[in-house]
């Protein structure tokens, strides 16, 4: 996934997630920065593609080990006790 981030009507990159993050950290960009995934018509601030980017890898992680493990169909253990929760 490659990020465009406009900050005052100039576009910079694209970067990939990690890069961007360390951008952050390195205060060169700012949460409020506008940014789109290359591809993608919208534009949003790089706080929120960063929470539906994290949200994205913890989902594909949560369905990877549920299809690792042989589920049981009801009780305490059953299909459905596992539920996903969003960790920032």
């Amino acid at each position: 996934m490659k990020i465009t981030i406009q900050r005052d009507d100039v576009s910079y990159g694209p970067y990939t997630i990690e890069q961007v993050k360390e951008l952050i950290s390195q205060r060169r960009f700012a949460h409020l920065d506008l940014a789109r995934v290359d591809g993608a018509n919208h534009w949003y601030t790089l706080e929120n593609l960063i929470i539906q980017e994290s949200f994205r890898r913890q989902r594909v992680r949560y369905i990877e080990e549920m299809n690792a493990k042989p589920q049981k169909d009801s009780g305490k253990n059953g299909k459905y006790a596992k539920r996903w929760q969003w960790k920032p």
